[in-house]
């Protein structure tokens, strides 16, 4: 979680934003010494990482027998790997709502996310990106990498929107077949897919 946030641009921004002394509102105390770098982030990193960790002790308490059972085993995998890339998330949507030039979203409750459960910050991740895409000008590389990432957040994609699966099947002709909903097929197409690829 830690290299998450170092790495992400939006941190950088944060720290530059600090750095020069712009400030955030100081209704919450965790807002209320934008200087102190390295406890702001330590708050972030610890909130999310003690999230992770109760996903692994609910698994831990789980009766041995579980584990023996496929669809349930199945389901504590997906469940594992929900929770590493919704941290990323919750990572990134606390990020953004801090951005004090990010009018949209610096309204939000950014005590409210940072405790949050994480399928809740997954659910607004989703929101958020989907407004994006919504907002994008059409045909833009903004929409289109909004597109893709709306669409790799919800299981959908995996790299790009015109890769195929083992079997040769488009993302276009897997959406038709699986049922995809109409918003994810047309966002499918904003993030670069051919609906020729159908056929």
């Amino acid at each position: 979680v830690e290299s998450v946030v170092d790495t992400s641009p939006k941190w950088q921004t944060l720290k530059d934003n600090l750095t020069k002394g712009k400030s955030f509102d100081v209704q919450h105390s965790f807002f209320a010494h934008p200087e102190k770098i390295g406890p702001i982030k330590a708050q972030l990193v610890d909130s999310v990482m003690g999230q992770c960790l109760e996903v692994l002790d609910q698994h831990e308490a789980r009766p041995p027998d579980d584990f023996t059972h496929d669809p349930t085993f199945r389901g504590l995998v997906g469940q594992m790997l929900d929770a590493t890339q919704w941290a990323k998330e919750k990572v990134e949507l606390i990020l953004e709502v801090m951005d004090v030039n990010n009018i949209a979203l610096f309204q939000f409750d950014r005590i409210k996310i940072l405790r949050d459960p994480l399928p809740l910050v997954h659910r607004q991740f989703l929101v958020n990106l989907a407004a994006k895409t919504a907002a994008a000008c059409a045909g833009s590389r903004e929409k289109q990498q909004f597109a893709l990432q709306l669409l790799q957040s919800k299981g959908l994609v995996q790299l790009s929107a015109s890769e195929r699966n083992e079997e040769g099947e488009t993302r276009v002709m897997q959406a038709v077949a699986n049922g995809w909903s109409i918003t994810d097929i047309d966002t499918l197409v904003a993030a670069g897919a051919d609906l020729a690829e159908a056929n």
